[in-house]
């Protein structure tokens, strides 16, 4: 029969993995790491971040040099090299105002959530249904990976390129929900075995969060999908020829 599903979440799988939404990572405030530099560079570094954040996504020193650009300055001038070169310093703002957003928000969510990471203690207020186990190595993660339904992941401000969580997570059955990266709309079908969000619609990100949340046959369909596709071609054996070519090149 047409759009007969020849599966469904076995009623072990619950039992299996009661952990509804994992969040594995440290609590980080905003952090604009310019305040103590002095002279005009501070601007700069301001409103580059300012434009970064009005952006899906823009890489740092294209934020950067825009900001440079747009006020006549020479970016070929070895005197600005200094200052392109500390790009980083928005790009780490970035990062902690987003995952800090994206925190408050599943918080007010109100889903349940198991928590893992350094610096929460001051932060569980914030969460009214929440399980808290600090930080934990990395066998702990895989094992809390693998008694998980969905684990929560943001890039924050790479958004090319890729988490090694969405994989690992993959690899333990569990389904991801991260933000949008042009890498992840490649290599995973959204909407099939990953679902992703954009932070310029985090309002809409959490919507979709909690549909995922409360629909534990569409993770298991994601994450069975997704782990396919990581063994099929993103563990270690399969690309390490590629990682040992990439560093040949960079070699020459």
């Amino acid at each position: 029969m047409a759009g007969l599903r020849l599966y469904v979440v076995p009623a072990s799988v619950r039992d299996r993995r009661p952990i509804g939404v994992l969040w594995s990572g440290g609590f980080q405030t905003p952090d604009l790491p310019w305040r103590d530099v002095e002279g005009p560079a501070r601007q700069l570094y301001q409103d580059a971040f300012d434009l970064a954040v009005s952006w899906e996504w823009i890489a740092p020193l294209e934020a950067l040099d825009t900001v440079l650009a747009s006020r006549g300055i020479d970016l070929g001038d070895p005197a600005m090299s200094p200052l392109r070169e500390a790009a980083g310093l928005i790009d780490v703002a970035v990062r902690s105002t987003r995952r800090f957003a994206f925190l408050e928000a599943v918080a007010q969510s109100g889903l349940p959530l198991h928590i893992c990471g350094v610096g929460w203690e001051s932060q569980l207020h914030r969460f009214g249904n929440a399980t808290y186990e600090g930080a934990v190595d990395m066998t702990r993660m895989v094992e809390l990976m693998r008694r998980s339904r969905l684990v929560l992941n943001t890039n924050g401000n790479f958004g090319a390129g890729s988490h090694e969580r969405p994989f690992s997570a993959s690899l333990a059955g569990a389904a991801t929900f991260s933000d949008v990266s042009r890498y992840y709309t490649q290599v995973f079908e959204p909407g099939a075995n990953i679902e992703l969000f954009r932070w310029k619609d985090l309002a809409g990100g959490m919507e979709q969060l909690t549909s995922l949340a409360a629909d534990p046959q569409r993770c298991f369909d994601y994450a069975r999908s997704a782990k396919a596709m990581t063994l099929a071609g993103h563990t270690w054996d399969r690309q390490i020829d590629q990682i040992l070519q990439a560093g040949e090149a960079v070699r020459r």
